[in-house]
């Protein structure tokens, strides 16, 4: 049975995608670098290890990649030893089996081991997208509508979202304003007045 793919669904789909791209830039980026560049930049990783919370989770996929698959070109295996710890300690949850493996959900990994609750709120708000879409084609409502009250009922909403009117110009220019010290100014412009 053929179940269409949900809002949700294809939001991953095009993180997924974005990431694998992400990556492919990370690792050529990596793999270009001369042996000194190299090593600074993973130096860089292993003497800072908040790094590898900051860092765009590409990026550190591809650091431990080219780490793991190129050992030889670390020169320094205190270094090596250094990032691993970094590693370990930074990131715990990390699932290393997933980034050195050849897997579309490398990115995915790190960003998680990075930052879990965020990803938790992604997928609660996901979810909640799917749910408002499908609530404004069964209820016939407005989607905006639809996203707020499932966003309310999770919590992530508490006022009623505000929809900005415009003034057409004509109407803004062709209404007179008081001075600033409360007299009529005539109509004109600079010195012509």
């Amino acid at each position: 049975m053929n179940h269409p793919i949900s809002q949700a669904g294809y939001a991953m789909l095009t993180l997924v995608r974005q990431d694998s791209r992400d990556l492919e830039v990370a690792e050529r980026k990596a793999d270009r670098l001369e042996p000194d560049h190299y090593l600074q930049w993973v130096a860089e990783f292993a003497d800072n290890h908040t790094l590898l919370r900051q860092a765009p989770p590409a990026e550190v996929a591809a650091l431990m990649r080219s780490t793991n698959a190129h050992p030889e070109w670390l020169d320094d295996t205190d270094l090596l030893l250094k990032l691993q710890a970094g590693i370990k300690s930074q990131l715990s949850s990390l699932d290393t089996d997933t980034v050195l493996g050849d897997n579309s959900y490398v990115v995915e990994a790190v960003r998680h081991a990075q930052q879990p609750e965020v990803l938790v709120l992604r997928n609660a708000l996901l979810q909640a997208l799917d749910q408002a879409v499908n609530d404004a084609q069964v209820y016939s409502i407005d989607l905006v509508e639809a996203l707020h009250e499932r966003l309310a009922k999770r919590g992530f909403a508490s006022h009623p979202y505000i929809t900005a009117e415009t003034i057409p110009p004509t109407v803004a220019s062709a209404t007179p304003r008081p001075a600033p010290g409360g007299t009529q100014v005539e109509a004109g412009r600079g010195v012509a007045r």
